[in-house]
């Protein structure tokens, strides 16, 4: 929604929105490439968790620790300040060595 607010120059009322939702739950933030117009996803993202900075809840999933970040983004001035806005009063779960609870059916065969 975000990213498609910005290429019909609706993103500062889209911002807003999202700004004002009790709770923004963004999942597998960093699964997929940014595209050519990476600042100004990563600037749009930027000033939606400024607009909720200390504001309301925001849960963030990702695969990432914060160290990838700054690759993730193309940006290190950006990310830092990104990651400085979101751990102000937080809580991180680094569940790297937790095992998945997702159900394991896999099957091998050949195919005739």
């Amino acid at each position: 929604m975000l990213l498609q607010s910005g290429v019909d120059f609706s993103s500062k009322n889209m911002i807003s929105k999202l700004a004002k939702v009790d709770c923004l739950f963004i999942e597998d933030l960093g699964v997929g490439a940014l595209s050519d117009k990476l600042l100004a996803q990563a600037g749009l993202f930027f000033s939606l968790m400024d607009k909720r900075h200390n504001k309301t809840c925001t849960i963030i999933s990702t695969q990432f620790g914060f160290d990838d970040w700054g690759e993730y983004f193309k940006d290190s001035h950006l990310t830092a300040a990104l990651i400085d806005r979101l751990t102000v009063n937080c809580i991180v779960f680094d569940m790297q060595k937790c095992k998945s609870i997702r159900n394991k059916n896999i099957t091998f065969g050949t195919v005739k």
